[in-house]
């Protein structure tokens, strides 16, 4: 039960700065900011490169699937806290 909290964690925290990113990025094209946009998707993309490298050497899909539900969740709502503190 541990390796299946620890899987879980792991993929929640990694998907939670994901989307925090993604969705600052997408604020960032929004206002037409490139260079932020493009630093932002740098970071993304690499971060995403090491998600999907731990997804393949998992036995704990269900436990990861749910870490990268949760981490979605709230880093979508993390990315549009910043994005709107950002553009006030």
């Amino acid at each position: 039960m541990r390796q299946h909290v620890k899987s879980f964690a792991i993929m929640m925290v990694a998907q939670f700065l994901n989307y925090s990113l993604a969705v600052y990025s997408w604020r960032m094209v929004a206002q037409d900011n490139v260079p932020a946009a493009l630093i932002i998707d740098g970071i993304y993309t690499t971060a995403q490169f090491f998600i999907i490298k731990r997804i393949a050497r998992s036995d704990d899909t269900v436990w990861v699937w749910l870490g990268m539900t949760v981490g979605g969740i709230l880093g979508t709502w993390l990315g549009m806290t910043v994005a709107r503190w950002h553009l006030s």
